[in-house]
């Protein structure tokens, strides 16, 4: 009875959210912009958001640190950073693999059963630690230094998630409120919880040390692009657009200390830098403005870049070299850097990220994963609207067709580095660029609603929000895909609950 009890409970919210998204309903009908009282709505959908993506974090033994196995890197880093080194201080070290010729390649360790410390880089008979080291000096070391305690890897994923969530949505406010006057507050909403669940859902389930370094990557770059496009287009007073810039700069400089991937995505801001040059040329004082303009955004770039690349030679004896061709994994990461990518190992690689699918499962959730567009359906928005000539038209008015196009681009750029990078496609990369997605497909629909008024605005905000909708709870499904430790792996007994609940007439 209790099961019956939370599936009725479960599919009256879900009817309640979809009832709310008919054409003729009162949020479908109400614009956001000059709203006060939608912003407390837009709040409260915030705070829900990040509470539902960040609290489940804890549920694995293997993700929350009680088994920690190799996923305590960024604890065990801060420690070594404490100790005056850069090297995580391992004593049982098999001597065996410094006698091997190639250490990093899985079949001789196997063969010689050498003993070693999984997904960690080896280099000059030290192990090191080749996820970004942002996180570190933001949030752990002074943790550590404050509170007397590691704080656990998962706990920062919490906290990255939280500010990238609020980055998310203040940035797709602005843009409605700018340029986007149309858009209803109940297409607002369930596009930016839709986006921020898409961006982030594989972080929820597996949240320690890989998705630590990519959920600070993507959060720090959703500020960089929420500062420049604040200088840009919002902020009016010059010492303020010059300080946005600053921060823009700063923050996307800092990417490449979490993610490098992701710190391709900064290309985005070229387009906005150019808007704002221009501006500042109609106004006729750019030579005034030239130096000071200049240094903020190169100062923060050239500042953590070096810092990065002198970490980098101080660890690998090459400033580009952050760790990812030493790696002890399940693959000879130095032969497959050595090979290079193919033309045919590229194009099999887009086709596998963007395209590919697969039948569904027979087995409760069903889903499987596969492409993005073939996951995400939603995310194909903008291939539809950017055939419309009234909408790019639109664009181009508003001086974004630029950072729309961009937009894409650093899209390809991150599917090509991770092809040409990693050797297996794993669904968690896609987090590298599933924000950026987002962000273009919101961009094409809030235009596609501005040419839109009377009872087609209505229609189509109807219909995308419940396709939004429908992407929360696919995203709930993928979570609940027994995969990498996460919690219905673990816990296969959360599984057979959702599935009661879920599926009450399978029981």
């Amino acid at each position: 009875m209790k099961d019956y009890a939370m599936s009725i409970i479960v599919y009256a919210i879900v009817f309640f959210v979809i009832y709310q998204c008919r054409p003729k309903a009162f949020l479908i009908n109400k614009c956001l912009v000059n709203e006060t009282r939608n912003k407390f709505l837009v709040l409260i959908a915030l705070l829900v958001t990040a509470l539902l993506c960040t609290l489940p974090m804890g549920i694995s033994p293997l993700y929350n640190g009680k088994i920690p196995d190799h996923r305590n890197q960024y604890e065990l880093f801060t420690e070594s950073l404490l100790k005056g080194h850069l090297y995580i201080d391992y004593k049982n070290i098999d001597p065996k693999l410094s006698e091997l010729e190639n250490p990093y390649d899985p079949v001789k360790r196997a063969e010689l059963d050498i003993d070693y410390h999984w997904d960690h880089a080896w280099y000059n008979n030290h192990y090191y630690m080749y996820f970004g080291v942002v996180p570190v000096f933001l949030i752990f070391l002074p943790y550590r230094i404050i509170m007397g305690e590691n704080l656990n890897s998962y706990h920062a994923t919490q906290v990255f998630v939280f500010a990238f969530l609020i980055g998310l949505f203040m940035f797709l406010y602005e843009l409605c409120r700018k340029f986007l006057k149309k858009i209803s507050i109940g297409l607002f909403l369930c596009l930016a919880v839709s986006f921020s669940v898409i961006s982030v859902w594989n972080s929820i389930g597996v949240p320690a040390l890989y998705c630590t370094a990519q959920t600070a990557g993507i959060c720090m770059e959703i500020w960089s692009i929420f500062f420049f496009f604040e200088a840009v287009y919002v902020v009016e007073k010059e010492k303020r657009q010059l300080l946005f810039i600053f921060l823009g700069s700063l923050f996307g400089a800092l990417v490449f200390g979490c993610r490098p991937t992701i710190g391709l995505a900064n290309i985005v801001v070229f387009p906005l830098l150019f808007e704002y040059w221009r501006k500042r040329k109609e106004c006729g004082n750019v030579n005034i403005y030239l130096h000071v303009y200049l240094l903020a955004v190169i100062l923060p770039y050239a500042i953590i870049g070096i810092l990065l690349m002198a970490y980098n030679y101080v660890r690998f004896d090459s400033v580009f070299e952050f760790g990812q061709s030493y790696q002890l994994t399940n693959v000879d990461t130095i032969a497959y850097a050595a090979s290079g990518p193919s033309l045919f190992r590229l194009v099999n690689g887009l086709i596998d990220i963007f395209i590919s699918n697969h039948p569904l499962s027979g087995e409760f959730p069903y889903v499987v994963f596969g492409g993005v567009f073939y996951c995400h359906p939603i995310l194909m928005a903008f291939l539809f609207g950017g055939g419309q000539n009234e909408i790019v038209k639109a664009i181009k008015k508003d001086k974004l067709h630029w950072f729309g196009v961009i937009l894409l681009l650093s899209i390809l750029l991150i599917a090509v580095a991770t092809i040409w990078w990693a050797p297996r496609n794993y669904e968690r990369y896609r987090m590298d660029f599933y924000f950026l997605l987002c962000i273009l497909n919101f961009m094409m629909i809030g235009y596609w609603n501005e040419k839109l008024s009377g009872k087609a605005a209505a229609t189509f905000s109807s219909i995308i929000s419940i396709l939004a909708v429908l992407e929360c709870i696919l995203c709930f499904l993928y979570y609940l895909i027994p995969q990498g430790g996460n919690p219905t792996e673990y816990y296969p007994q959360i599984l057979s609950m959702m599935k009661k609940i879920i599926l009450p007439w399978k029981n």
